[in-house]
């Protein structure tokens, strides 16, 4: 059934966006703040170092610098803009709100042994349970 769906275009997809709590994105800033300032002094130091003896390891340790910066940075904004977002908390996440097929099957399956449903009408609803996408 799903591969039929596929080949006809007809594909559902289910989209879900996990963002990070509050906490999370604060102590993520605070790494970053961290991760930055250590990577400075560390970088700054070695600079000083090399000095002007060593020009190509200057440049090696300034070229290191600005990718450390540029990912502590990334870090940082990161965990700002989770922050401002809104968005669903790992804790509330729901995923498994609707009955599978198996489960439709058996319930249909149930109510036509109690005698509760024809036996035309459990066909009926089973083809039409068997028609939806699966997901």
């Amino acid at each position: 059934m799903k591969a039929a769906n596929q080949e006809s275009g007809e594909s559902k997809r289910l989209a879900l966006r996990v963002r990070p709590g509050k906490g999370a994105s604060i102590l993520l800033m605070a790494l970053g703040l961290m991760f930055l300032l250590f990577g400075l002094i560390l970088t700054e130091l070695g600079k000083a170092e090399a000095g002007d003896s060593e020009p190509s390891l200057w440049w090696a340790i300034t070229a290191f610098e600005v990718l450390w910066v540029a990912g502590c940075g990334a870090l940082v904004l990161f965990g700002a803009l989770g922050l401002r977002r809104k968005g669903v908390s790992p804790v509330s996440l729901d995923v498994d709100s609707a009955p599978d097929f198996e489960q439709r099957l058996r319930q249909l399956d149930t109510l036509r042994r109690d005698g509760l449903i024809s036996e035309e009408e459990f066909l009926r609803k089973r083809e039409e349970i068997m028609r939806q996408p699966w997901l």
